[in-house]
């Protein structure tokens, strides 16, 4: 019964937004669904109840340009071509969160602590409405 409301729901996020991948749609209807039963995703209910409204709110921001990394890096530089109000949320060996202000681009270095050299860091940006970045990943 789910599949026909998830490709409909599909359907009005790509009419919105054409140039979204399928792996952007997904990830939008999973972000924005109405969390049910256990916290996060679970057998019962998977990521939700779809939440139609909440996905054609939702805006996906441009992926921020990340410097390279080695394992003796103790800071990552950010580069985003947006104005933006939020946090970048840097993932790795630990987490780092840091809330942003810019009324227009900006260029950002951010301590990190030093991280393994197999260590994928990941840097999403949310901002204060939510609306997320794609993943940008180093490794």
């Amino acid at each position: 019964m789910a599949a026909p409301i998830v490709a409909g729901a599909a359907a009005l996020v790509l009419s919105k937004e054409p140039k979204l991948t399928n792996e952007q749609v997904t990830y939008r209807l999973a972000s924005t669904a109405d969390d049910l039963g256990a916290r996060g995703k679970d057998t019962s209910y998977g990521a939700g109840r779809v939440n139609v409204a909440n996905a054609l709110k939702y805006r996906l921001l441009s992926t921020p340009v990340v410097s390279q990394l080695t394992d003796k890096d103790k800071a990552i530089r950010i580069q985003y071509k947006e104005a933006f109000k939020g946090k970048v949320i840097i993932t790795g060996k630990t987490k780092v969160e840091k809330q942003l202000s810019s009324d227009r681009t900006f260029n950002q270095l951010i301590n990190i602590p030093p991280q393994k050299g197999d260590t994928i860091v990941s840097i999403k940006l949310v901002d204060e409405k939510g609306n997320e970045s794609c993943l940008s990943s180093e490794g």
